[in-house]
């Protein structure tokens, strides 16, 4: 199972998640915090830097990624999926806010559209505290999807965590 722990902005927060092995960090870059940013990477060893966009053109994105020497970009919400703007050694994580009524034909809709050796969907259950493998996006079904691409979970705060729900 990879771990990935989002939205750090402060050093304490990013060793905590450091020291629990986490995969991935992302910080939130919103451009003025590009010196917080080196600070913490400066400290922090072993998992890999995630840079989170709030409504960056994609070649800001990648350009900052680059000036950083961070190879993987947390898009957000709504990002349009333009795979012929993005380097092979630039890794995308794609959000996708799971709503009650979100399907399994609208998680397809994500999935055809990125690169599934590289890139990483990131399922968020958690904003709307929904339990994952429950209602339409159902168990099975979306075990089959995150063999198949590289799916990373939000899991709800409230939820006790079950693996079995996705193994």
């Amino acid at each position: 199972m990879k771990i990935f722990a989002g939205n750090i902005k402060h050093l304490t927060d990013a060793r905590y998640f450091a020291a629990w092995n986490v995969d991935w960090l992302g910080f939130r870059y919103d451009g003025a915090n590009e010196h917080e940013v080196k600070v913490i990477m400066d400290w922090v060893e072993g998992p890999e830097f995630v840079l989170e966009f709030d409504f960056l053109a994609t070649p800001d994105m990648i350009s900052t990624a680059r000036k950083l020497n961070i190879r993987a970009i947390g898009a957000y919400p709504g990002f349009e999926i333009n795979n012929s703007q993005i380097p092979n050694d630039i890794q995308i994580f794609y959000p996708v806010v799971v709503m009650k009524d979100t399907s399994i034909t609208d998680l397809d809709s994500v999935l055809s559209k990125i690169r599934k050796d590289t890139d990483v969907v990131l399922l968020d259950f958690h904003r709307n505290n929904i339990i994952p493998g429950s209602g339409i996006l159902e168990k099975t079904k979306l075990q089959k999807r995150c063999i198949k691409f590289r799916c990373l979970i939000a899991w709800p705060m409230t939820v006790p965590f079950n693996i079995d729900l996705i193994e």
